[in-house]
């Protein structure tokens, strides 16, 4: 009896530490730990802009999983072979507009989290290289890059994108032209370059629209993807 009764309690006390967790986070508002063990982690690519060695085609870029689910079933390729479009047809007539719509510092302009980034003077500069003021208050005079980001005094603003900039923009945005398996896309329509800032294009764009479908510019970026020749360079002064 005094056994039976011994038992009894031991089992009480244990069923009442089990529930200690749940009991604990009813009381602070908060919901019980639980076995997850079998949840499925669902996978969330975040991939940096495409970039080349500034001389071929070949492009990389690097994507991480911003859930850390530890699998790789969903991840996107890092590697494929960019598109040959025309990087004067880019400079002359996309990039102005790209530049307008899209380099804001809370936009593009950004070197993290978005899979496309774009440099214009007065918004995002390279890290790690050199500008040389021209003929404003102190010519001649070398700093780093980076300090012209966001800044539109003379030194900074009268100084164009340097080679490797605009060639990493280029490359940014010619990436958009390939499909999630790296094959270039059939349909450029469904290029994020024209389909993300589009209105009524099915992305949210933080509720920025740059364009509808046979706006003057989304018909030139448009015939951009599709392999436009400008046949002519330009003094952008992007």
């Amino acid at each position: 009896m005094q056994k039976s009764r011994f038992a009894s309690l031991a089992a009480r006390y244990a069923r009442t530490l089990l529930a200690a967790p749940t009991l604990l986070a009813a009381c602070a508002g908060e919901t019980a730990p639980t076995d997850d063990s079998n949840a499925t982690c669902v996978e969330a690519w975040q991939c940096t802009p495409w970039e080349t060695d500034g001389q071929s085609n070949n492009g990389t870029r690097a994507c991480t999983d911003q859930n850390m689910c530890g699998t790789t079933n969903q991840k996107p390729l890092e590697g494929a072979t960019l598109p040959a479009l025309d990087p004067e047809y880019y400079e002359c007539n996309v990039e102005p507009i790209v530049i307008a719509g899209c380099s804001m510092l809370g936009c593009h302009g950004t070197e993290t989290g978005r899979g496309y980034r774009l440099y214009a003077r007065g918004r995002l500069r390279i890290t790690g290289q050199t500008l040389v003021e021209p003929g404003c208050l102190s010519a001649g005079t070398p700093g780093p890059s980076e300090a012209c980001t966001g800044d539109i005094e003379c030194k900074c603003w009268s100084l164009p994108q340097l080679t490797v900039e605009r060639r990493r923009s280029f490359d940014a945005a010619r990436g958009l032209a390939l499909a999630d398996d790296g094959t270039l896309l059939t349909d450029m329509t469904k290029s994020p370059l024209l389909a993300q800032p589009q209105a009524g294009g099915g992305f949210p764009h933080a509720g920025i629209f740059m364009w509808s479908q046979g706006d003057p510019d989304y018909t030139t970026v448009k015939a951009w993807l599709d392999g436009a020749q400008r046949g002519s360079t330009c003094n952008s002064m992007n």
